[in-house]
């Protein structure tokens, strides 16, 4: 049985949030702001810190309920994520 939240690599994290279309991109000091465009077309600010690795959980999951997709949809968006998931991966 698989974890519910995969501890995630830096790498992996940023290679599922620019799945989603990203409208700004700040970098102030070791954290990263990204503005994500969401499906229900409301901008949301997802921040995380680039000198953690891997990605804590709890930053994982707020950015679950922040982007409101499921896990599965969210593990879905990189190979290797998705294989940390046992999900299968979906191109986009």
């Amino acid at each position: 049985m698989p974890k519910k939240y995969p501890l995630l690599t830096i790498k992996e994290f940023e290679e599922i949030l620019f799945t989603f279309p990203v409208k700004e991109k700040n970098i102030k000091g070791g954290h990263v702001h990204l503005t994500i465009i969401c499906q229900d077309n409301i901008e949301r600010t997802i921040t995380y810190q680039t000198h953690e690795d891997p990605v804590p959980l709890y930053v994982v999951q707020n950015t679950i309920k922040q982007l409101k997709v499921s896990d599965k949809d969210f593990y879905s968006r990189s190979k290797k994520a998705a294989r940390k998931k046992n999900v299968r991966f979906k191109k986009q």
